[in-house]
């Protein structure tokens, strides 16, 4: 967390770090305690999956904001983004996220899914 701090004070920019959560989500990122304790904001994403890789019921919350409130989340879908074209000219592929309507807010429970008949 030092050298991301140093980074960011001796560039101007805003550096982000990815990391994960350990098997029990609720408690924080795996590892040290210092990971989530000496940053400023802490994003965190969940997911489901199954056993082919699906993913569904993506979730992105604010865990962690210096000077703010936390607690605010929002489901979204990954959409697909061309960047570029390679060398061999095989496109270069990116993502963005879109947020899923009406799923923003702060302690608002996910919406309940309907399964179709």
């Amino acid at each position: 967390m030092g050298v991301l701090a140093r980074i960011a004070q001796k560039t101007g920019a805003v550096v982000l770090g990815v990391h994960h959560h350990g098997k029990d989500v609720s408690r924080g990122p795996a590892g040290s305690f210092a990971l989530k304790a000496a940053s400023d904001v802490v994003l965190s994403v969940f997911a489901e999956t199954d056993n082919e890789g699906n993913v569904t019921g993506r979730r992105i919350t604010v865990s962690k904001l210096r000077d703010g409130q936390t607690g605010w989340g929002c489901d979204f879908i990954l959409v697909p983004h061309k960047i570029g074209t390679d060398d061999e000219g095989i496109d270069i592929m990116s993502a963005y996220l879109e947020p899923t309507n009406g799923t923003a807010g702060f302690g608002r429970p996910r919406p309940t899914q309907t399964k179709k008949p």
